[in-house]
């Protein structure tokens, strides 16, 4: 025990890293991540979400919207249109259409679009086609209670992430670490050499391969992006296991990890180690918002110094109607602080 966390500190500086010690760290992760997801669900519902597909848009985007159209879907799930979709009201429908409009649309993969991230920049989303994303979403669902299960309840974890970097700011014994652009960094060959063969072909199935942006086609080398309906599942796994496996080698156990898309947490001693990896893996740590040292710590929206809610107030846009107003006069007041709303 001692002699294997000798020789996995050793990956702290990357470039020393012998070959053997990593093969055997990924084989660990992997045992991790089969540990974490284990079977395969048995069956599949289709979930609808609240946005826009491929062919669906503008306001025509309400579930008897999408569930009245042709479904669209890429040329590797082919199983879903013969296998599950038929098996539901859904699909029954479909059938009972002229035999043109029960054929499902094939595309080659999802389309380029975007959100506001806030005031200066936007954030890039793929919109997937409608039979993809519904399959997607039942997978993100099966892989949300695999992660209960597992001690990571994505339901909870929100606040207690807040809690723990609170507490973290006071003790100092644990470290938070974000990463940027979590879903667009984690690679295809890296999914595929962690996964589960079996977990590896349904999600391989279900995922786009390209994107559409002005007009063109384009290979992703990104497993998914966002917009798909199981990525932030996916990515919370994948760090899960990576940093489970970093805290049992250096801190003992993994008890105190926790992670949430790509907000992570783990004792402070991990924190060099794990950020070469995940660099090491094609990430890319957000430095200017990840700490392992000092008083302050961040995640999951709340910052704290030395256990004081930091926070500051964010003004998206000028409030434009009562409701913006009084959401900007309650924001003011909790940056104030307790004197002013006992005053």
């Amino acid at each position: 025990s001692r002699r294997r966390h000798t020789r996995f500190r050793g990956v702290t500086g990357v470039q020393t890293c012998a070959l053997p010690i990593f093969y055997e760290f990924l084989r660990e992760v992997r045992s991790e991540v089969r540990s974490v997801l284990g079977p395969l669900p048995r069956t599949l519902s289709p979930v609808f979400g609240p946005g826009s597909t491929y062919h669906d848009k503008g306001e025509k985007i309400t579930i008897p919207h999408k569930m009245s159209g042709r479904p669209a879907r890429t040329a590797k799930p082919w199983w879903l249109e013969q296998h599950m979709l038929f098996d539901t009201a859904w699909g029954r429908a479909i059938l009972r259409r002229s035999r043109l409009s029960s054929r499902c649309q094939v595309v080659q993969g999802n389309r380029f679009s975007t959100v506001p991230k806030d005031w200066s920049k936007d954030r890039g989303i793929c919109i997937e086609p409608s039979l993809n994303v519904c399959y997607q979403l039942a997978v993100g669902r099966h892989l949300k209670k695999a992660l209960a299960n597992a001690g990571n309840d994505l339901e909870q974890l929100q606040s207690v992430h807040r809690d723990l970097a609170r507490f973290a700011s006071i003790e100092g014994t644990l470290a938070t670490i974000d990463l940027s652009n979590a879903s667009d960094t984690v690679s295809y060959q890296l999914v595929k050499l962690l996964l589960p063969e079996l977990w590896f072909d349904l999600l391989d199935d279900l995922r786009s391969p390209f994107t559409q942006l002005e007009g063109r086609w384009i290979k992703l080398e990104k497993f998914s992006s966002m917009g798909n309906g199981y990525t932030f599942e996916l990515e919370t796994v994948i760090f899960l296991a990576l940093s489970r496996v970093v805290s049992r080698h250096i801190h003992g156990d993994s008890v105190l990890v926790s992670v949430y898309g790509g907000d992570i947490i783990v004792p402070t001693e991990c924190y060099d180690t794990l950020l070469a990896l995940l660099v090491l893996l094609g990430l890319t740590p957000n430095r200017a918002k990840s700490f392992g040292t000092g008083p302050f710590r961040e995640s999951c929206g709340g910052d704290y110094f030395m256990g004081v809610d930091v926070r500051p107030l964010f003004i998206k846009e000028e409030p434009y109607d009562p409701a913006s107003w009084i959401s900007l006069a309650n924001g003011i007041r909790r940056v104030a602080g307790t004197d002013v709303l006992s005053d």
